[in-house]
């Protein structure tokens, strides 16, 4: 009966202990208690586009943005549970600062020549986000896949309006002096949508840091479910590189 019990606790145990795939125990005289619950904090940058096709105005309707690229930062705190000795399921939870540059080009009929001006946004967003995901281990092995729902919430957004000429020569915009670029101080977009839904799907590697504490860098692509503008369409696609450090509780 013993020997069955201890065929089972050699059977069943060590995958627990060795969930997050590091063996912390270095020696059987040296028992060390295997965490399965783990805190940490990370940090995160990401290479944006954006597509859609949404209106901006001064006093009056002036055209629509489609394109533009941005990019992103992140800082998360995060707590992570193993449910087994492949599976993990997490929750971050934290600040993200996202920039939005886009161009439109537009064409006026005049007496001559047309009138051809590019109109310039450049955005700054700020929002704070809730990101919970499952991770399962490949092949017993430090790579991972993962599954995330990225949920965030609208704080800010500030910007810059712009156009500039660009034909024909001589056209000047009446400003003092005239210029051929003009700021658009009362330059608009509609409302933001106070939530933005964005699925992830990720890689991440695990790196042993020493016992009770391990790096997870990570590279996710994310997909946008609706849009950052109430009633109109801009999407952001991420691609997205971070790192996170977490600690055994």
């Amino acid at each position: 009966m013993k020997r069955l019990i201890c065929i089972l606790f050699f059977l069943i145990v060590p995958p627990l202990l060795n969930a997050q795939g590091f063996d912390w125990q270095y020696s059987s005289r040296l028992p060390a208690e295997q965490p399965d619950i783990f805190v940490g904090i990370g940090v995160s940058y990401g290479l944006d586009e954006h597509y859609g096709s949404f209106s901006f105005f001064e006093d009056y309707f002036c055209g629509k943005y489609e394109n533009g690229n941005g990019n992103g930062i992140a800082i998360d705190l995060n707590i992570e549970k193993w449910i087994g000795e492949n599976t993990a399921i997490f929750i971050e939870a934290g600040w993200r600062k996202l920039t939005a540059d886009f161009i439109s080009r537009q064409v006026y009929e005049m007496i001559d020549e047309p009138l051809i001006t590019e109109y310039a946004y450049n955005s700054s967003i700020s929002v704070v986000r809730i990101n919970p995901g499952i991770r399962y281990r490949l092949f017993d092995s430090k790579l991972s896949v993962g599954a995330i729902l990225g949920i965030e919430y609208f704080i800010s957004e500030s910007s810059d309006f712009s156009e500039k000429v660009i034909s024909p020569d001589w056209y000047h915009f009446d400003t003092d002096p005239p210029s051929q670029e003009r700021v658009l101080t009362a330059g608009r977009l509609k409302g933001f949508s106070s939530i933005i839904v964005n699925p992830a799907l990720q890689l991440a590697y695990g790196l042993n840091l020493g016992r009770g504490k391990y790096a997870t860098p990570y590279f996710r692509a994310e997909f946008p479910i609706n849009s950052f503008i109430s009633g109109e369409d801009w999407r952001r696609y991420s691609l997205t590189f971070g790192i996170s450090v977490k600690f055994g509780l």
